[in-house]
């Protein structure tokens, strides 16, 4: 439903997503993040929180945890999609 507010986890999957289908080539990167709070997401959503967070493309809202269930704001939209330019300009 395109009503719906978009979470801070569903913005991951979707720019996740877009990069790869995109073609953009990418580099391995250390994926692993200190998120304690994934746990209850599926398999694909914390892979694309922690490629993304590999990259500084999202980061956390604290030392360990990323909020995966809260609504995105529009800063968090626009601090990612500057983050992505950024990550992937070179």
């Amino acid at each position: 439903d395109y009503t719906e507010a978009v979470t801070r986890a569903d913005m991951a999957y979707i720019i996740y997503n877009f990069i790869v289908k995109s073609g953009v080539k990418v580099s391995a990167v250390d994926d692993a993040t200190a998120f304690t709070d994934l746990g209850g997401l599926a398999d694909e959503y914390v892979k694309a929180i922690n490629f993304l967070a590999g990259y500084g493309i999202v980061r956390g809202t604290g030392a360990t945890g990323y909020d995966p269930d809260t609504t995105i704001t529009r800063e968090q939209v626009a601090s990612i999609i500057a983050n992505l330019v950024r990550a992937f300009s070179k």
